[in-house]
């Protein structure tokens, strides 16, 4: 039984974040592909939300590191409230999150986004940053899985959308399709978050 609670441990160590629990971005490829793999076989749709939490260098700066590490915990936790037990999510870096959702079609990933996005800005309220009357949100980009489409494009383009949702004024969700079809209105990433 030793050896099998310290191979679990490893496994964990392999594949979650040290900080949050949630899933590394090694562990998410992982499973992205196989996800991807059964979307196709199934002919069933996928989505992927990308999540960025706004103003999150500011709460680092005015609250310190660990009102950071607490806020980045309870995005997780919220999140994991959330999202069904098949999504795979995951912290992809800093302040960023991913969030495969199988079986899933844009449209219900924005539902999904929207239910996050206004839980975790309700929830957020009581972590005010000095000197700024807004209070704490995240900005999500969505993406579909399009035909013969890789993880790397999927990713890239849920990645943009939350910039322009930030260029927007933060706090909103938008649609990767969206953006594509404006393809001249396209921001270039900001590294303001």
């Amino acid at each position: 039984m030793t050896a099998e609670r310290l191979q679990t441990d490893l496994d964990n160590q392999a594949n979650r974040d040290p900080l949050t629990g949630a899933l590394n971005r090694r562990a998410f490829s992982l499973l992205a592909k196989k996800e991807i793999a059964r979307s196709r076989r199934y002919e069933k749709s996928l989505s992927i939300l990308m999540m960025d939490l706004d103003k999150f260098k500011q709460i680092n700066d005015c609250l310190g590191h660990d009102a950071g590490d607490v806020l980045l915990c309870r995005f997780v936790a919220i999140a994991n409230k959330i999202l069904r037990e098949e999504d795979v999510f995951c912290r992809y870096g800093g302040e960023e999150f991913v969030a495969l959702l199988p079986n899933a079609s844009d449209k219900l990933a924005l539902a999904v986004a929207e239910r996050l996005r206004t839980t975790f800005e309700a929830e957020s309220k009581e972590m005010e940053i000095p000197d700024d009357s807004r209070h704490i949100t995240v900005s999500i980009g969505i993406a579909e899985l399009e035909y013969n489409e890789e993880i790397e494009s999927l990713l890239h383009r849920a990645d943009v959308a939350p910039y322009r949702a930030k260029n927007r004024g933060r706090n909103c969700c938008e649609l990767a399709d969206d953006i594509r079809k404006n393809t001249n209105n396209v921001p270039m990433k900001q590294t303001a978050s």
